[in-house]
């Protein structure tokens, strides 16, 4: 489903937590006929529409907004209540779409209770490099950044949405740490490949990782 046309039938404050890792319109390759190089006012307009629905149903909003370009346009729609810094110690390279090399800025919006407060204004996670990830997803978002991010900003039990879920780290990263989880995702082979590492992710015998599951899809390709 479409995340707009899903958030527009939740309930205001349903959740507690949202975490939106957005297409950049850099023209990646999305599949389902999704264009990732859309005009620009077009784009812009896209993205107040989802934003104003993620703000509306959850009582916090995490955004990372990749890159310089599109960090300035998220801005411009609604100034954050603070930046929490992604630094990404392995890093060695620059960032193909002049971003961020060592760190990435991840905006906060809504409501951040004493309860809820991270530890402190960022998280060092480095980033694992999957040779193989672009035949399954082109813009996975890391595991552990996920569970870090997920931990810092909720509690057990808190409801977790994703509205660009993609092949599913947030709800796994959401289920290992006790939280439920809402995604929405349009392009059912990656709506397959994120159900397949949750029936996984049910069985705490067998430990299985991101890691094991790009190989072993890897292995089947």
């Amino acid at each position: 489903m479409d995340c707009l046309e899903g958030m527009k039938q939740m309930r205001t404050g349903e959740v507690h937590l949202a975490f939106a890792d957005p297409p950049y319109n850099v023209g990646k390759d999305y599949g389902n006929g999704y264009n990732d190089e859309q005009d620009k006012i077009k784009y812009l307009k896209w993205c107040k529409e989802w934003f104003n629905e993620l703000e509306r149903v959850s009582d916090l909003v995490l955004i990372t907004p990749g890159v310089v370009n599109y960090l300035d346009w998220i801005i411009k729609i609604k100034r954050p209540k603070g930046i929490y810094c992604h630094y990404k110690s392995n890093t060695r390279g620059p960032s193909p779409f002049r971003g961020f090399a060592r760190w990435e800025p991840i905006l906060v919006y809504g409501k951040l209770s004493k309860r809820h407060q991270p530890s402190g204004d960022g998280c060092n996670i480095s980033i694992t490099y999957q040779r193989d990830i672009g035949k399954l997803h082109p813009a996975p978002k890391s595991e552990k950044l996920l569970i870090h991010l997920i931990k810092e900003f909720s509690n057990e039990g808190n409801i977790v949405l994703d509205p660009f879920i993609g092949s599913g780290t947030t709800a796994i990263a959401a289920k290992k740490l006790g939280r439920n989880f809402i995604g929405f995702e349009t392009n059912p082979e990656y709506v397959e490949l994120a159900n397949r590492r949750l029936i996984k992710t049910d069985n705490p015998k067998n430990h299985y990782t991101s890691d094991d599951w790009f190989k072993e899809v890897k292995e089947t390709v």
